[in-house]
């Protein structure tokens, strides 16, 4: 069995793709006040998801220090982390891509906000609606830890997956 250095960048990166993750779409609505009062929302996959509490209900969300929509979850009101289904994986493909290249992506995705303003996607498997509470600065991260203000469960397919670079779902043993 080798053994590499945990420094080693690559083999970190090997060894974390045999991880099978759900993969979420992270949306959020920026604070009015951050905006000139006009409703911005944006967004990112991740598969860096996790709850962390039930009692509080808090979730946490690992975030790239270079990605172009951590300085919203800065300035948000709401997030919500959508859980996507199988059936979603070009809304994944198109929230992965940098800014510049999404285009209109806001007014072609379907999407409802709850109470809070979270912006919940259509055809989600599910969504934990939150309100940011702590940024953390993680080596080139920043984990984002948000308060849970309410649980959407929609009817519907299994979870998406993204494993060993590829996206499917998990399917359980006999």
């Amino acid at each position: 069995m080798p053994s590499f250095d945990a420094t080693d960048g690559e083999a970190y990166r090997d060894l974390a793709r045999k991880w099978a993750a759900t993969v979420t779409i992270v949306t959020c609505r920026l604070r009015p006040e951050a905006t000139g009062g006009q409703p911005i929302f944006d967004g990112l996959t991740a598969t860096a998801f996790l709850t962390v509490s039930i009692n509080p209900p808090r979730v946490l969300v690992s975030i790239s220090q270079g990605s172009q929509a951590l300085d919203s979850f800065r300035h948000a009101e709401a997030v919500a982390v959508n859980l996507l289904a199988p059936s979603q994986v070009d809304l994944a493909a198109e929230f992965a891509r940098p800014h510049d290249q999404r285009g209109d992506l806001w007014e072609r995705v379907g999407f409802t906000l709850d109470a809070s303003g979270a912006p919940i996607l259509t055809g989600a498997v599910g969504a934990f609606a939150a309100r940011p509470a702590e940024f953390i600065e993680a080596g080139d991260h920043v984990l984002m830890l948000a308060d849970v203000t309410a649980i959407h469960v929609f009817e519907g397919e299994d979870t998406l997956a993204y494993h060993n670079r590829h996206y499917s779902t998990l399917t359980p043993l006999p």
